[in-house]
């Protein structure tokens, strides 16, 4: 299936691009959101800073030294920050903010969801016993 989706897209130019484009799009998204959360700090620092440490925190975590990245990205975020002239403190404080919403709220509602289904669907199975 990835061999066919991918000689696709050889030959679909307009899909290659339009992926090409939805891709770079949910990138700057990521650092949009960095930078949101900069700017509610009261830093001043452009995109571009937000950019930078969010890209580079991602490259890091998905080297395979921890799971999920764990430490990884929140020791390269503040390191990047604190070369950027935001202290140690408000670096971390910031990372953390910017996980929980972008990672550990969305892994803790899924876990809820399979929690639920997987609990649900042995209440029914034991009912149609």
């Amino acid at each position: 299936e990835f061999n066919q989706t991918l000689s696709a897209l050889r030959t679909n130019k307009l899909k290659l691009i339009l992926h090409l484009c939805f891709g770079v799009l949910i990138w700057a998204l990521y650092a949009l959101k960095t930078y949101y959360l900069v700017q509610s700090f009261n830093l001043d620092l452009t995109y571009m800073n937000s950019a930078l440490a969010t890209f580079s925190a991602y490259i890091v975590a998905l080297l395979p030294l921890t799971p999920g990245g764990l430490g990884t990205f929140e020791g390269t975020f503040t390191l990047v920050f604190a070369q950027l002239g935001v202290s140690s403190a408000v670096a971390l404080s910031l990372v953390l903010t910017l996980r929980l919403f972008t990672f550990w709220l969305q892994l803790m509602i899924s876990a809820c969801y399979l929690f639920i289904q997987h609990w649900l669907f042995k209440v029914v199975n034991a009912n149609e016993s």
